[in-house]
Order: C-alpha cells, then structure tokens, then sequence
C-alpha cells in the first residue's frame, strides 16, 4: 500500500514539473526510471511489519529539485525546500508527540 502512495505522490510531482516544461526527475540520463527510486519502491514493498511506518520522500528528489533550477525563483524555491527538510529532520531528535 505505501508504494502506491509514495509512487502516486511523486508521480504528481512529476507531472507539475512536466506541465512547466521541466524534465521528468523519476527518470535518469537513458530515460529509464532512476535506480535510487526504484530502490525507494521496494523498500516501500517490504512486509515488514514494523509498529510505526512513515512516508518518505528520498531525499534525491529534493537534490533533483536544486538541479533542475534553472531561473533566481526556481533556484530560491529550492533553497527554501532544502532548509524546510533540514528542519523538518532536525524536529524528529527533539520533539516527542503522545499519538501512536
């Protein structure tokens, strides 16, 4: 079920970057989907069941994001998406929530 969400997730990702004329960031240079994210699928796949999933986007796609900038906006976007993950990342060491 998680790589149903994962691949949907990116796929409308993809598909916003394509209508804004950008490449595709799933694929890699021979147009084949890229072997980190196929790597993200199958961990997705993986039955283990474990007392708390979570969604994660690889961070190779935020990396892919920085690449493809190509205008001073685009480029600022990204910068701001990296510092949002930093930050995001760093909330996990210091927060605690009662949900389970």
């Amino acid at each position: 079920m998680e790589e149903g969400i994962v691949a949907t997730t990116i796929a409308h990702v993809a598909q916003a970057l394509k209508t804004n004329n950008r490449g595709d960031p799933r694929l890699d240079m021979d147009g084949k989907t890229c072997f980190k994210l196929q790597e993200q699928y199958r961990g997705c796949r993986n039955t283990d069941e474990s007392k708390k999933k979570q969604k994660a986007l690889p961070m190779t796609v935020i990396r892919k994001i920085m690449d493809m900038a190509n205008t001073h906006k685009d480029l600022a976007l990204a910068w701001l998406l990296i510092g949002a993950a930093f930050f995001v990342m760093r909330s996990c060491e210091y927060l605690k929530t009662n949900h389970q």
